[in-house]
């Protein structure tokens, strides 16, 4: 995270607000798709990891030569779709000024590429995922932001005489082929089910009619996602698109904080339901819905009271919009995450279609609201409050599904057991924060004072009224082992 802050500054200064707005748009049109990306390999591990926890390896093998052969016919797929309909909407309908538009046109091809490296080796990724090698995954992820600092640097104090967007977009293709070189090389060590044989069975059909309704909710997403940026660069011109990068920069390094912990509970929520134990499933998704949520306030609270010093200190030019757009993702971060969290449980069961269906209606419904709103001079905020609302919405929905398909659930339980106390410390810790940062004069010592009494409120508070009776037993073993508790 830390590195990835730095370099999205870097990268800033390096191509500029009009560069670094035109990359966001063009290229964050294709790479928008690393959604679809998503789908697929959360459909690879999930069946993967159903197949690992009835304890087949010819099961295991099966499905992966499945999955291979399901992500091999997507990406095809996308790149058609992207190198047809996607080009004639570059042409025809974004808002590039005229001597960039080459540039832009080179970052459209180099995204297009960069997906299809991102979809062939999901199966890999997913493999990894499903067998629990979260130690690799960690290492994979330090790395892959290592490299991206190493992009800037290159790009600083690079003697090539090329288009510094152009040059990027190409550097960050070399990272993710690399990244997909390493996914395959330790699959193929370490996993002997491996095969590289492409599977047309009746599987295939299985895979695809899951993750097509779970493509569809996350189709949704991109469009929504992509489509407002496109809405706000015909209203307000490619200067916004600089700010919604910003906010988008930080909302994925953020957000993979929070992804990494539903990574590592989601394969075990799958493997108990396969193995038929509902409890230790639903017992994972409460505690996993507590403890990401609860990691999120901790980080986000301190940041949402200073978010003007920390955008200024960290990118010094700050784009109209910027502040707001960032508050307004990190809501939906958080509101997202405890969606996540159920859609884990929908997602074990197999049955997405219902789930999918509403979420992406809901999602969709965002673009012709903003539209109008924007016709009617709204504020370019909008629609991330919409986004808010309809995730939290979307959210209740899930609840109501999977009640439906694992009667035990029961949804008063959860919310009441997850989300309300760890929302109730943080509004405390918030309202406390909001009063007291009047009384510090310098911004610098106010920002680490507002941390570290942000830092403590939160733990005082979580132990009290959020953290579970059998897990502070744990909690304080760990603090002992390492010295940092005395010993009964």
């Amino acid at each position: 995270m830390c590195i990835s802050f730095y370099t999205s500054r870097a990268v800033l200064q390096i191509l500029g607000v009009a560069d670094f707005g035109i990359y966001n748009l063009v290229g964050g049109v294709i790479t928008s798709f690393a959604f679809i990306s998503n789908t697929v390999t959360s459909a690879n591990s999930r069946f993967l990891a159903f197949s690992i926890g009835k304890k087949d390896e010819q099961e295991v093998k099966k499905t992966f030569s499945v999955c291979l052969t399901s992500s091999l016919l997507i990406a095809l797929i996308l790149v058609i779709l992207s190198e047809t309909v996607g080009l004639w909407w570059f042409y025809n309908k974004l808002n590039i000024p005229l001597d960039r538009f080459d540039a832009a046109t080179a970052v459209f091809h180099i995204s297009v590429l960069n997906l299809f490296v991102s979809l062939i080796y999901t199966p890999f990724n997913a493999l990894v995922i499903a067998y629990e090698r979260m130690g690799v995954y960690a290492i994979v992820s330090v790395f892959t932001s290592v490299f991206n600092l190493g992009i800037v640097f290159f790009m600083m104090y690079s003697p090539l005489a090329l288009d510094s967007v152009i040059l990027y977009a190409f550097l960050l293709l070399l990272v993710n082929i690399g990244l997909g070189l390493f996914y395959f090389l330790y699959s193929r060590r370490h996993f002997g089910q491996i095969s590289l044989r492409m599977n047309f069975s009746r599987d295939l059909k299985s895979l695809f009619s899951y993750s097509s309704w779970d493509l569809y909710g996350n189709l949704a997403v991109t469009a929504r996602t992509s489509g407002v940026a496109i809405l706000q660069n015909m209203f307000f011109g490619v200067g916004i698109n600089a700010a919604i990068g910003i906010a988008t920069q930080v909302q994925g390094i953020v957000n993979q904080f929070s992804s990494n912990i539903l990574f590592a509970s989601k394969p075990q929520i799958v493997k108990s339901y396969a193995a038929g134990d509902i409890q230790d499933m639903l017992n994972l998704i409460f505690k996993t819905t507590k403890y990401s949520t609860l990691l999120l306030s901790f980080m986000m609270i301190p940041l949402i009271i200073e978010m003007d010093f920390v955008l200024t200190f960290w990118l010094g030019i700050l784009p109209d919009y910027t502040s707001s757009f960032v508050k307004w993702f990190l809501f939906f971060i958080v509101a997202a995450n405890v969606s996540q969290c159920l859609l884990m449980g929908i997602h074990a069961t197999g049955k997405v279609r219902k789930s999918s269906l509403i979420n992406g209606s809901l999602y969709l419904l965002v673009l012709p609201i903003a539209f109008l709103a924007f016709k009617e001079d709204f504020n370019p905020v909008f629609p991330y409050i919409l986004n808010v609302v309809f995730v939290v919405l979307g959210g209740f929905f899930n609840a109501i599904y999977l009640k439906k398909e694992v009667p035990s659930f029961r949804i008063f339980k959860f919310y009441s057991h997850t989300v309300l106390p760890v929302l109730t410390i943080s509004l405390t810790n918030y309202f406390i924060l909001f009063f007291l940062k009047d009384y510090f004069v310098n911004p610098y010592s106010q920002f680490l004072l507002v941390g570290l009494i942000s830092v403590t409120i939160m733990i005082v508070l979580s132990w009290l009224f959020v953290v579970d009776e059998d897990v502070k037993p744990l909690i304080l073993n760990k603090m002992r082992e390492r010295g940092l508790w005395w010993k009964s």
